[in-house]
């Protein structure tokens, strides 16, 4: 299994960045996830639910993140990526995974 390029951690909140190679070149992707001890297993596992508590550790590493990246922008302010569709109230919007 390949690795992230690298990892910042909160606590139990960790976000990795990861180096893809697609049909347009190379680009960056982010996995954000709260880690847990199964009590039945004692094994670690991953959840992408997040107390209220914790969205000070999330807002953190996601600046960790953007300082890593360069703030994930192209010359002349355009993102390097697009924009997800906004959540429609009542629906799920349009979402790349």
């Amino acid at each position: 299994m390949s690795q992230p390029l690298t990892r910042f951690a909160s606590g139990r909140v960790q976000l990795s960045v990861w180096e893809n190679e697609g049909a347009k070149g190379r680009y960056h992707s982010i996995r954000i996830a709260n880690r847990y001890r199964d009590s039945k297993t004692g094994e670690w596992k991953d959840s992408g639910r997040f107390f209220p508590g914790e969205l000070s550790a999330l807002q953190g590493l996601i600046q960790q993140a953007l300082d890593f990246l360069g703030n994930g922008e192209r010359p002349g302010g355009r993102s390097s990526r697009p924009a997800l569709d906004p959540v429609e109230e009542g629906g799920r919007g349009q979402r790349p995974f």
